[in-house]
């Protein structure tokens, strides 16, 4: 039919910073619960891993899956550097961790969108 759009879900710059407001407000209030050791200057990757989360949720969204890999390449940036600001974790592990994350992205997009 002419004229008919995909129902793609929108997840637009509304839901983006929603999600960042709500990482970032977690993280403040753990750390001042004492939950979450550190300083706000620590928390920092916190915003990437929002960024990944939402790169992620919109390939989710595409019917070809395309920018899935970036996100979760993201979230692992974020999440790596969130566990180095505020553990002993050094940076040793960050080729592991991207390799890992590029693996895992490449064949959940192979898996999930090979036959769509």
């Amino acid at each position: 039919m002419a004229g008919v759009k995909s129902q793609e879900p929108a997840f637009g710059g509304r839901l983006f910073v929603g999600l960042l407001l709500l990482a970032l407000g977690t993280g403040l209030l753990l750390v001042e619960l004492g939950i979450f050791p550190g300083s706000l200057r620590d928390l920092w990757p916190l915003g990437v891993v929002v960024v990944g989360f939402w790169i992620a949720l919109k390939a989710i969204g595409r019917s070809d899956g395309r920018g899935l890999t970036a996100g979760i390449v993201t979230l692992a940036v974020g999440g790596y550097y969130l566990a180095v600001s505020l553990t002993e974790l050094t940076d040793q592990y960050f080729l592991p961790v991207i390799l890992l994350a590029l693996g895992l992205g490449v064949t959940l997009r192979a898996l999930v969108y090979a036959n769509r």
